[in-house]
């Protein structure tokens, strides 16, 4: 689904999930069972994505921010 400025998606549930900029753009991050956060290729995020309290993304003035509830 795409979404345009002022949009919003909610995803829940125990399955995994892919959301992105654009449909062939590669995965960035891969949030793992228990809140674990690794690059693809295994190296730890450790918090270098973290915006603020249960916020995600690149840099604080992106045009697009995730937001975690779980």
């Amino acid at each position: 689904m795409r979404l345009g400025p002022g949009d919003l998606a909610i995803a829940r549930g125990p399955d995994p999930y892919t959301c992105g900029d654009e449909a062939d753009t590669a995965p960035q991050a891969l949030i793992l069972p228990g809140g674990e956060c690794h690059y693809p290729d295994g190296t730890s995020l450790n918090g270098s994505m973290d915006l603020g309290v249960r916020t995600w993304g690149d840099r604080p003035d992106a045009a697009t921010v995730m937001l975690i509830g779980t």
